[in-house]
């Protein structure tokens, strides 16, 4: 395998575009899991769950993994 500097927000991961272990710019965010319109008001803030999105840095290719608890 080849040699990487990364940056904090950066990991090295199996591209499936490129086809080989490419450098990942790495984000975590929460994302809503329902609609607004679907839960009661004072449930919203709870109804959200982590993302991990990673961009390649070779070919610009996006994956988006989502853990649940229990998962």
């Amino acid at each position: 395998m080849d040699s990487f500097d990364l940056q904090p927000d950066e990991a090295v991961s199996y591209c499936q575009h490129c086809g080989r272990e490419t450098v990942h710019r790495i984000e975590i965010a929460l994302r809503e899991t329902t609609t607004r319109d679907e839960v009661a008001p004072e449930n919203a803030k709870h109804a959200r769950k982590p993302v991990r999105t990673a961009l390649c840095e070779a070919c610009g290719a996006k994956s988006h993994q989502s853990r649940f608890h229990g998962d």
